[in-house]
């Protein structure tokens, strides 16, 4: 999967900054990672939301879990070019 079937929406609500990952071609998917709490250069993941009728349907959005994550690190590697 490309990761250019993902965008990047960040927010900050009461102070605290929050990221989402929305999927472009699955619109019921999105994913919410909490970058201040990242682990091995990954953000943490704090919520997935699917569809109820993908109910059971794992390999379909762990497969977008994967992309997801991908799309972020190459975010996150591009932020850091840019700043450094």
């Amino acid at each position: 999967m490309e990761t250019d079937h993902f965008i990047r929406i960040e927010r900050v609500e009461n102070g605290r900054p929050r990221q989402f990952v929305v999927s472009r071609n699955e619109p019921g998917f999105s994913l919410e990672v909490v970058p201040d709490k990242a682990t091995a250069g990954q953000p943490a993941i704090r919520k997935v939301c699917v569809p109820n009728s993908w109910t059971g349907d794992y390999h379909r959005y762990s497969r977008l879990i994967a992309a997801a994550q991908t799309f972020l690190e190459q975010c996150e590697s591009l932020t850091r070019r840019s700043m450094g």
